[in-house]
């Protein structure tokens, strides 16, 4: 996935590049052991990272549905701090031998996603109704 879409933006969009590079740095993690490590982090623009989800989101539905989703239909992005324990009613796909795991609800142009990327970092993005009971 990376070498398909990811690097070949970060390569072309000067202004993205620069903003991973400019605040990359070494922290020191735990691995699941407990074992120190130091890792490569960098900070991430939340509303870069809202827009991406967002368009994924978007997407998604079309996918799904064959549909485009109706630009006047609300949408909300919200970073989650662990796998949410609903998921086993939900549609459930995943995307690159499961590097992009997504679960999901369409109802009419209400839709609600809850995306897990590298096994590492969860999201959910609710359109319609869904906005509203996700608050």
């Amino acid at each position: 996935m990376w070498k398909e879409g990811g690097l070949k933006s970060f390569k072309r969009n000067n202004k993205l590049r620069n903003i991973f590079l400019d605040t990359t740095r070494e922290v020191e993690v735990k691995d699941a052991s407990g074992k120190r490590q130091t890792r490569i982090a960098f900070e991430l623009p939340v509303n870069l990272y809202d827009r991406v989800l967002s368009k994924i989101a978007k997407g998604l539905f079309f996918y799904h549905t064959g549909r485009v989703f109706p630009s006047s239909v609300k949408r909300r992005i919200d970073s989650l701090v662990d796998r949410p324990i609903e998921l086993e009613e939900l549609a459930y796909n995943n995307i690159c031998d499961g590097a992009f795991n997504y679960w999901y609800l369409i109802e009419g142009s209400s839709s609600i996603w809850f995306i897990e990327i590298h096994s590492g970092h969860w999201a959910m993005v609710t359109t319609g109704v869904f906005c509203d009971v996700a608050s």
